[in-house]
């Protein structure tokens, strides 16, 4: 399936981006996403790479997570268990 979407965990909260945001993100947008450009190419491609085995309705998409060193890293959430009432 395609990333049309990754949220990216940040120190101000999690942060969606799509993918028609994704060509336009400006150097403050990399700041406040606290990220660098090469990153975050390098997260949605994994994320392209993780997600490509799901469909739709299998309702999961890509975050992009920061580990204690400040790696950002990919993993695949169920949108399920993030949606609320």
């Amino acid at each position: 399936m395609k990333v049309t979407e990754m949220t990216f965990s940040t120190s101000h909260g999690d942060m969606l981006v799509t993918a028609k945001q994704f060509a336009s993100i400006s150097d403050d947008d990399l700041e406040w996403l606290e990220i660098t450009r090469d990153d975050l190419v390098r997260c949605w491609k994994e994320g392209e790479h993780l997600m490509k085995d799901h469909v739709p309705s299998d309702r999961v998409h890509p975050i992009a997570e920061v580990d204690n060193d400040g790696t950002r890293f990919v993993v695949i959430s169920d949108t399920r268990s993030t949606r609320t009432g």
